[in-house]
């Protein structure tokens, strides 16, 4: 079963959220922040991947580039 983009976006914020709470470790966040924008970006519309790569570079993640495989 494959995630829709709307709970990709769900899940990026609640990355955010458990990290806001400290309840994990940074490595954990950029972990699953990066995938949730990886996998926005490759199954989203135009606007998701221009979202995705805005998020990406807010993020520090200027090495973004998500290829299919």
């Amino acid at each position: 079963m494959t995630m829709t983009v709307k709970r990709w976006y769900h899940e990026k914020q609640a990355a955010q959220d458990q990290w806001d709470r400290r309840e994990i470790d940074e490595e954990t966040y950029n972990l699953r922040t990066r995938y949730a924008l990886e996998r926005i970006y490759l199954e989203g519309k135009k606007q998701d991947k221009e979202a995705a790569m805005a998020m990406a570079k807010a993020h520090g993640y200027y090495d973004f580039n998500p290829k299919r495989k």
